[in-house]
């Protein structure tokens, strides 16, 4: 009795020894990962600055240029995609130095899609990676690089309230300021045109809409991309 007393204890510490022993293993996996996840974020916080770029996809009649800014802060990266008269943007955490993303707005016709999407790496010095175009169920794929935004070169955001109307839009301007996209939204819906961005207006922050309108201009510093809000209108 007495042996088979002994053999059931050593049998019930064995059990615990065994548990215990996969408790420590989980709890060291765990450790390692979040070491490694620590790592990764302090590395991609590491990195901040504005970037720039243009992607040509095509000629013809359904050619069209497209300007994407890429402003990094913190781990976190604010994209903006820009024809010559529409504006769009999302934001998303950066993730071992790679953003993915969609950009734009859902269609039915592109089976709930949005417009566009990047898969791109970032570093110190610039972004690269590709840009695709969803259109009508068919994905187009274009490499893509930003680089630095130098001079006037970055994204610039209006939010205007002017008397019970409210103006929310951006433009994204490239190196040499002359080529940019963008549009503006009046209550949600897009406007027809835009001010183009020169250098009188980015360095007094205001450009006229029309006669009656003047918007606010502000260029899109990283410490500023969780207060910036760039709405797609409404499809």
């Amino acid at each position: 009795m007495a042996g088979s007393f002994f053999s059931v204890r050593n049998h019930r510490l064995t059990r615990l020894l065994v548990v215990a022993v996969l408790c420590l293993l989980v709890l060291g996996g765990s450790l390692l990962l979040n070491s490694s996840t620590s790592a990764t974020s302090a590395s991609d916080k590491a990195i901040s600055g504005a970037f720039v770029g243009k992607v040509e996809a095509g000629t013809g009649s359904n050619g069209r240029d497209y300007y994407l800014s890429f402003t990094v802060n913190q781990g976190k990266a604010l994209i903006a995609v820009a024809t010559l008269t529409s504006i769009y943007s999302n934001k998303v955490v950066i993730q071992n130095h790679t953003v993915k993303s969609e950009v734009g707005f859902k269609r039915s016709s592109l089976q709930n899609k949005q417009a566009w999407a990047v898969d791109v790496k970032v570093d110190r010095e610039q972004v690269t990676g590709r840009f695709i175009v969803h259109n009508q169920g068919q994905d187009k794929s274009y490499n893509v690089k930003a680089t630095k935004a130098t001079g006037d070169a970055g994204l610039y955001w209006t939010k205007t309230r002017s008397e019970h109307t409210t103006y929310v839009g951006g433009w994204i301007l490239l190196p040499n300021a002359y080529e940019q996209g963008g549009g503006i939204l009046k209550d949600g819906q897009q406007v027809e045109s835009r001010p183009e961005l020169r250098s009188p207006q980015i360095h007094t922050q205001r450009a006229n809409l029309d006669e009656n309108t003047t918007l606010l201009i502000q260029k899109v510093d990283p410490s500023m991309i969780d207060s910036v809000d760039l709405p797609s209108p409404s499809r």
